[in-house]
Parts: C-alpha cells; sequence; structure tokens
C-alpha cells in the first residue's frame, strides 16, 4: 500500500486506507446526473497505480473489484478484473457474471509506446461466423474513441495521436461482447 499514487478523476475526491488492500475514494458532493437524463454527465472516475508485490511467480493472478456506495444504499459491486503476472504482456479481462462469453486477450506490450498487439484465442475467432469481430477503444468516462474490424486472430493497434493514459478496449461479434479490458499508452 505504501507505492499507491493517486491520479486523475472526474472530480474531487479523498481517499482513506483501511487494512490490507482496501482504499476508499470519497467523492462529497457530486451529484451525478441521472444517467436516464444525461449519460455523459452520470459517469465518475478515479485513476490510481499501485506496484504489485515483489517476487509474484509467473501466471500470479491479481483481482480487483470496487463497492460503490451512494448515499446511505447499499453498495453497488462492480465487476471483478483481472491481471495476470508475466513479462511485459499483460492478459488483462474483466469477467462480468452477465457475459456468457469472456476471452482474454493477450495484449504485448501493455503498457506501450507505439503499438500494441491484440492476439485473440482460436476459440473466438469470428465467434465460428463469417463475419469479422469489432474492436471499440474508450476513455475512462466511456467516450468511444476509435472504432475499427478485426481479421483473424491478430489485431495490431497504432497510437498515432492518442495522449498517454489507460484506456478500455472492448472486442465484439455480432453476438455481442466477447471481451473487455484495459490498455495503457505511455
Amino acid at each position: 500500500m505504501s507505492s499507491i499514487e493517486f491520479g486523475a478523476s472526474s472530480h474531487l475526491y479523498e481517499t482513506e486506507i483501511y487494512g490490507k488492500g482496501i482504499v476508499e475514494f470519497i467523492f462529497n458532493n457530486i451529484k451525478l446526473v441521472d444517467s436516464f437524463k444525461n449519460e455523459a454527465k452520470s459517469h465518475g472516475f478515479v485513476q490510481y497505480r499501485i506496484k504489485q508485490k515483489k517476487d509474484l511467480v509467473w501466471g500470479t493472478k491479481i483481482y480487483n473489484s470496487a463497492g460503490i456506495y451512494f448515499d446511505f444504499n447499499d453498495p453497488i459491486i462492480t465487476n471483478r478484473t483481472e491481471h495476470t503476472v508475466g513479462g511485459k504482456a499483460v492478459i488483462s479481462a474483466i469477467i462480468d457474471k452477465n457475459t456468457s462469453a469472456n476471452f482474454p486477450i493477450k495484449v504485448s506490450p501493455n503498457p506501450f509506446t507505439e503499438t500494441a498487439v491484440f492476439e485473440l484465442p482460436l476459440s473466438i475467432e469470428h465467434n465460428n461466423s463469417p463475419f469479422s469481430d469489432n474492436f471499440e477503444l474508450l476513455d475512462m468516462t466511456g467516450k468511444v474513441l476509435k472504432r475499427d474490424k478485426i481479421n483473424g486472430l491478430q489485431y495490431i493497434f497504432e497510437r498515432k495521436d492518442l495522449p498517454s493514459g489507460v484506456y478500455v478496449f472492448k472486442i465484439s461479434s455480432q453476438n455481442g461482447l466477447l471481451s473487455i479490458g484495459k490498455l495503457i499508452v505511455q
């Protein structure tokens, strides 16, 4: 916990650290707009960075999730993220219990500076259909920055003028979402 670095956020916040690995981000008077009235203004986010424990074995899985509290209501528990430790390649996917298929996508290198290679598992090649898969890149507010088609088992993403930061990628087919994860641009 001593290595945690707090980053950008959509609103001002305070933090509290509890026990083993629990960080609380407190957004006082955030007053988000109802998503049915204005989707874009209904989002909030916080970024942070923390070093993983030293000497973790290659292949160790690190899980993360959050509870979002509004007023005094019960928490809304987010999807659990999974990170597999291993060299410069990061296998990252959000495990969503509402998604029937979620395939981990190998992205290397991640973080990257100019290009990143997405490798899709053989089991999702075009999801057994003649159509290509779709790639989307979103910023942390959910705004779609790029859409593209994936033909085959590999997709090469070029940074071009994309600023440094953390982004979300989604890969889907005609049958729905296949995988979602994070992409870090240095």
